[in-house]
């Protein structure tokens, strides 16, 4: 049973120097549609602009030391698949999708992703699509990595049943608090800061101030 297929797009032959427009185009300049949409997006240049916003996320400036690095994630894919492969099996413990995740791999450049999310982010632009953000920086990115690829399985999932749910930031804090939940369930991990449910007590203390 095929389970999900992975694509990389981390090529580490992109020049250095090139602005964010030309690094974008060069990155996917392989990217081929597959029925009916390029890596999610309907049309190549919306994953252009999704792109400029995940890869370079809220970094104005990029050091060339962080391109250099780019090479190193062609000797660590076997260990990404492999980290992929086993979340997906017990995510679909808890939930069998009607077709195979696919899972496209791209670089990042973000001190925020970096420092705060370990290096690794994720996105999914429609239901049975994942997107995950490498830090070219990364080391240790294995347990991240995990966690994030249950995190947006589930979203990657459920976006058929829930979609007016990321039309509201109620409906957005409802989606995140499932998705976090069954990432606990199906990988592990501790509750993410922010989405812990609040007590009676607190919510009434909330109010009154």
């Amino acid at each position: 049973t095929i389970i999900g297929y992975v694509y990389f797009f981390t090529d580490s032959k992109i020049k250095l120097g090139q602005n964010r427009k030309q690094f974008i185009e060069d990155l996917i300049k392989d990217v081929k549609e597959i029925r009916g949409d390029y890596a999610g997006l309907y049309k190549k240049r919306d994953l252009e602009q999704v792109l400029k916003k995940f890869v370079f996320f809220r970094n104005n400036k990029v050091k060339k030391r962080s391109f250099k690095h780019l090479a190193r994630f062609k000797f660590q894919q076997s260990k990404i698949i492999r980290v992929i492969k086993n979340t997906l099996i017990k995510c679909r413990r808890l939930f069998i999708p009607g077709a195979p995740a696919k899972i496209f791999i791209f670089p990042c450049f973000s001190d925020f992703v970096d420092k705060q999310q370990e290096g690794v982010c994720g996105f999914v632009p429609r239901q049975n699509v994942i997107h995950i953000y490498l830090s070219s920086n990364a080391v240790h990115f294995e347990k991240r990595l995990k966690y994030t690829v249950a995190h947006e399985f589930y979203h990657a999932i459920s976006d058929k049943y829930c979609k007016k749910w990321n039309k509201s930031i109620l409906g957005s804090l409802i989606s995140e608090g499932l998705a976090n939940n069954f990432r606990i369930m199906a990988v592990g991990g501790a509750l993410t800061s922010g989405l812990i449910a609040l007590s009676k007590s607190n919510v009434k203390k909330s109010g009154q101030r």
